[in-house]
């Protein structure tokens, strides 16, 4: 296994000719339109009864959420003095700090609620912009890592709604996981060509991920330590092979 740098996506992936990125591009729009029709319209778009009638999750974390966010949405509109105590614990103090905050993904739900979206209809775009993001965020971190068009795509699919991940539908509070992919890209890239930009990039990323959901970004610092215990286990492998090649003799 040789370690590549971080920055050499188009000359380890040439594209091709031009209808052939068409078509790499085409193909994208396929798998996301796969996922857009084959599952956010039907989880948290539309049934037999209507259009955005139908809210993803159990009756546990969608109130919660939906409380939460709602709580971000007063404060900021100062129907509500006091962001860190919610009255729904009354009169007990700062318990926004028990659990998950939306700090990083609450902007969705504010947006759409000061565009007069009703709470439930303001919750389904917050959902639905977290899956979006999720796919995006994934397929550009990918490339970022020197997959092709379609590859990134295919991976990017995987990442937003995998089986393992919509199993978690009930926990909609980890659907904004968009930052680890690509902190986990920042991260690798830094650790084969280090700067400060990519350094910076990676703890962005992380802060980010902490605000959206505090126990992914957790679980994303795990992550990020894992790959730097491979990373250094792979290096320390390649450097005892490169001493034992040159310390073999070779026979003529």
């Amino acid at each position: 296994m040789t370690l590549q740098h971080g920055n050499s996506r188009r000359a380890e992936h040439p594209e091709g000719n031009a209808l052939s990125v068409r078509l790499q591009y085409g193909l994208l729009s396929v798998v996301f339109a796969m996922a857009c029709f084959g599952y956010l319209r039907h989880t948290a778009l539309s049934d037999a009864a209507g259009w955005m009638v139908m809210i993803p999750g159990d009756l546990g974390d969608s109130r919660f959420n939906s409380v939460i966010l709602e709580h971000l949405y007063q404060w900021v509109t100062g129907a509500t003095s006091s962001l860190w105590s919610p009255r729904f614990f009354y009169p007990f103090e700062r318990v926004l700090a028990f659990s998950d905050n939306h700090f990083g993904s609450g902007w969705a739900y504010v947006v759409f609620r000061l565009l007069n979206l009703p709470r439930e209809e303001a919750y389904l775009g917050w959902f639905l912009i977290g899956a979006v993001l999720n796919f995006w965020a994934c397929w550009w971190a990918l490339r970022q890592l020197g997959f092709s068009i379609v590859g990134a795509a295919t991976g990017a699919f995987v990442f937003a709604f995998g089986l393992p991940a919509l199993h978690k539908e009930s926990h909609a509070q980890l659907i904004y996981r968009f930052a680890v992919p690509l902190a986990f890209a920042a991260w690798y890239r830094f650790l084969t060509l280090p700067s400060g930009t990519r350094l910076a990039q990676v703890i962005l990323f992380c802060g980010l991920q902490f605000l959206c959901s505090i126990y992914m970004g957790i679980f994303l610092v795990y992550l990020l330590a894992s790959l730097l215990a491979v990373y250094v286990a792979v290096r320390a492998g390649q450097a005892v092979h490169q001493r034992l090649s040159t310390a073999t003799p070779h026979h003529t």
